[in-house]
């Protein structure tokens, strides 16, 4: 009985599996010809900096539009609030901040930090984000 249980459940995943997927690719072969149709996907050979909106070009621009609602002065930022909690008033606006060492900056604002999300190379390139780290840094 137990062998007819695992025959039948192992043959209906097999089933459910194999039909995952059929009417997306169904739809998109819809007046493709066969040759087409049968050819693998071709990838675009891009890096992550090629999908980089370019139009930031100051850490100041770049911190403008992705930090400032979170890190910036007055009250609903939340990153601010945080940090106010946890290192106090002095600690909580992140600009002008010498003590955060770049490198520190660089790797929270790519691996994110508790509610801090972590920002990818097609949000932010290497480049922008020394920029920011920079501009983060200077004071005031």
């Amino acid at each position: 009985m137990n062998r007819f249980i695992t025959l039948a459940l192992g043959t209906s995943l097999a089933l459910l599996l194999s039909a995952c997927g059929n009417d997306q690719d169904a739809e998109n072969s819809e007046g493709a010809d066969a040759e087409t149709s049968a050819s693998p996907k071709q990838v675009p050979k891009t890096s992550p900096s090629d999908y980089v909106d370019v139009s930031y070009e100051t850490g100041e621009e770049i911190f403008t539009h992705y930090c400032i609602q979170c890190h910036g002065e007055g009250d609903g930022k939340p990153g601010a609030t945080m940090l106010s909690i946890k290192h106090g008033e002095e600690k909580s606006i992140i600009k002008g901040r010498q003590d955060l060492p770049a490198i520190y900056i660089k790797t929270v604002v790519r691996e994110g930090l508790l509610e801090m999300p972590p920002f990818r190379f097609t949000e932010i390139n290497d480049a922008q984000l020394d920029l920011v780290a920079e501009y983060v840094r200077t004071p005031n």
